[in-house]
């Protein structure tokens, strides 16, 4: 799986090891507020899919469903864990992910199994 996005150059964003080739990029304001690409490398992404399957037992049998933004990263947990795992993620839009009947609907639709949501 190669994931990243467009305009995202590695040289700039993050020293990389050539040997572990970009998984993808996010940008970031960090704490300095200045945007920044972060570039995350196939083993640290492999690893942390690995650690996420275990600790939270995800199977191809899960189904996901992702209410925050893809260009958010609280939701790469699920994400990329439960992808890793076999399992199936369905994102809602900015919109109806503010519905709460919306979601009960989709979740039931989807026979959701994992949800992961901030406050």
């Amino acid at each position: 799986m190669v994931l990243g996005l467009p305009g995202c150059h590695a040289a700039e964003a993050a020293a990389t090891d050539a040997s572990d080739p970009l998984a993808y990029c996010i940008f970031t304001s960090g704490s300095t507020g200045a945007p920044k690409g972060v570039a995350v490398p196939h083993d640290a992404l492999a690893n942390y899919c690995h650690s996420v399957g275990e600790t939270f037992g995800f199977t191809p049998q899960d189904r996901a469903l992702q209410v925050t933004s893809p260009a958010f990263d609280l939701g790469y947990t699920t994400a990329f864990g439960l992808l890793a795992a076999g399992g199936a993620v369905f994102w809602l839009g900015a919109e109806a992910a503010v519905d709460p009947d919306r979601v009960l609907r989709t979740m039931a639709d989807r026979r959701i199994t994992v949800i992961k949501a901030t406050p």
